[in-house]
């Protein structure tokens, strides 16, 4: 990027006339910036920063334009290549902001957003590098060599782009971090999982112990009960053989008795067919006359056969129906017997393959199923966080050893050793053209190492102007370096710099920045209050206020 034309109006203290500066694109040139406090030197600076990245860190945004005529308006023309012409513009009430590529506008559609493109792909330079090196002014010219150790790397870090490297290493430092949180919720998870296992065994072994203790006590009454019921069983059998010889006794006297009434009712049936006959008065075989007196006694000694029969069938049926009500009775009796025979036989089948599953402890398992249960599960959750743990602790290893290649031991001490040289060498020369017999040496962690006549001299050891003249010594060497890097930068502004500093190494600043103009091809403006020798500029840019208003004046020195 090499800045060719800036244009601006309403900028600040600068009015609606249009202020241009061009430069000499065969050269880079010294300028002497001039002016009274308050007439817009320092404006300068913010109008290409405002132009190039659309903020400024001093001002908001809305304090920029003037605030009579209420707007502002900048355009900055820039060469990417010598094929790449870039024309910006930015303005505010109304806000503005195009880009043009060779004079075609950006299109934006389907592309990145405008200001990242810009600064990207045409600028090449980050925002902070511009701020902090491009344009200084003595509030920011702080001292290189006293600065902390972090606060150098920093500056070598945001110059040389290493920040990447740095950022690598914060965002790894986070994945390790993350990792070790990790690690650590896996192993509280372990612990605890491990202290349920255990209060879990104790808790088994407990229960495993009161399970034994009421197992033989249940086989104790288990074995009562059943002795209860064995002698239960036999003595309802006992019972049952009582009962069975009773029902025999009684069959027997029931078949007795029937044969009995069967024997009577034969001769009843018998004595009544003969009744019949003597009743008829004929014999209905031969017809004789059965009416005589011999016959009607015949008659009368069966009818009182006949009735002594019938009383008799009478009592022997009283004593049938007795006999049999006690047998009915009896069967009751034998099937209540016989059935709390059978359910105590039951109940004896139970016991015994209860007290089976005592002494095959099957009881245990199903009263501990549930502990066991959490044993395995928690041995399970147990396992599977180890290994998670494991992979965790792998992960941060790797990640360790990229920390430490990322790290300050690692690429970045690696880059840092091949800039150091080329910083020490140019801070040399800037030393030499100041006419200063000091040697001034950066080690790999950026501190300072002072000699003057042989002799180690600290930063504090020396006077303002000579601590002044060192640390624009490094600048310079820094600003060089920083050209290497960033080829297309051609301009610097220097806002006060000079305070502190004797007539004499004024003038050998002077020399230095305007060989490094040359050199460099650089345009170097000098902002100062203070007379400072003109013949040794190129142009003197004069900035004059008039009723309210800035207006430049850039007149070459001859």
């Amino acid at each position: 990027m090499k800045i060719k034309s800036i244009s601006w109006k309403n900028f600040g203290s600068y009015g609606n006339n249009t202020q241009k500066l061009a430069f000499d694109e065969q050269q880079g040139n010294f300028y002497l910036v001039v002016g009274s406090n308050g007439a817009g030197k320092s404006t300068v600076s913010d109008v290409i920063k405002f132009g190039l990245y659309g903020k400024l860190d001093n001002k908001k945004l809305a304090d920029i334009p003037n605030r009579f005529n209420k707007n502002a308006y900048v355009q900055i023309i820039l060469e990417k290549n010598p094929t790449t012409l870039v024309t910006i513009e930015r303005g505010i009430a109304p806000g503005i902001f195009n880009l043009f590529i060779n004079g075609v506008p950006y299109d934006q559609a389907g592309k990145k957003n405008m200001q990242e493109f810009l600064e990207d792909e045409i600028l090449g330079i980050p925002y902070y590098v511009f701020n902090n090196m491009i344009s200084l002014s003595i509030n920011d010219f702080k001292s290189f060599i006293s600065m902390r150790v972090h606060d150098k790397r920093m500056i070598i870090d945001r110059l040389f782009g290493l920040e990447i490297i740095g950022a690598i290493k914060w965002k790894v430092k986070y994945q390790i971090k993350l990792l070790k949180e990790q690690s650590e919720s896996l192993f509280t998870e372990i612990s605890v999982l491990e202290q349920t296992i255990k209060k879990s065994n104790s808790e088994m072994e407990l229960l495993n112990e009161k399970l034994k203790i009421a197992g033989e006590e249940k086989k104790t009454e288990l074995i009562e009960n059943g002795q209860k019921l064995n002698a239960f069983i036999k003595k309802a059998g006992e019972h049952l053989e009582v009962i069975e010889t009773k029902d025999k006794d009684l069959k027997d006297s029931l078949d007795s008795w029937n044969k009995t009434l069967y024997g009577l009712q034969s001769e009843c049936k018998h004595r009544k067919e003969k009744i019949d006959l003597f009743e008829k008065g004929k014999c209905p075989t031969c017809e004789s006359d059965l009416t005589t007196s011999y016959h009607q006694n015949l008659l009368q000694d069966y009818l009182n056969s006949n009735e002594a029969a019938k009383s008799e069938i009478d009592d022997i049926k009283a004593t049938h129906e007795e006999l049999t009500e006690k047998k009915k009775k009896l069967k009751a009796m034998y099937d209540e017997v016989n059935r709390k025979k059978l359910t105590a036989s039951a109940q004896v089948t139970l016991i015994s393959d209860e007290l089976k599953k005592l002494n095959s402890a099957e009881n245990f398992d199903e009263q501990t199923s549930s502990l066991q249960n959490i044993i395995t599960d928690s041995e399970t959750k147990k396992n599977d966080a180890a290994v998670k743990k494991d992979i965790e602790e792998r992960k941060a290893n790797f990640y360790k050893i990229v920390e430490d290649v990322f790290g300050d031991k690692g690429i970045k001490l690696a880059a840092i050793k091949r800039i150091l040289p080329l910083l020490n060498v140019e801070i040399k020369k800037v030393l030499t053209d100041l006419n200063m017999d000091y040697r001034v040496i950066f080690n790999e962690e950026f501190e300072v190492d002072i000699q003057h006549l042989g002799f180690n001299v600290s930063p504090d050891q020396l006077s303002t102007g000579e601590r002044k003249k060192v640390d624009f010594a490094a600048l310079i060497a820094l600003i060089r370096l920083m050209k290497m890097k960033f080829a297309g930068v051609n301009m610097i502004f220097l806002d006060e710099i000079f305070s502190s500093i004797d007539s004499d190494g004024i003038y050998h600043i002077l020399k230095v920045l305007h060989k490094t103009c040359r050199e460099l091809n650089l345009n170097i403006f000098v902002i100062n209050h203070s007379q400072l020798p003109t013949e040794i500029f190129d142009y003197r840019m004069e900035i004059i206020k008039n009723n309210g208003f800035s207006n430049l004046n850039v007149e070459k020195i001859q």
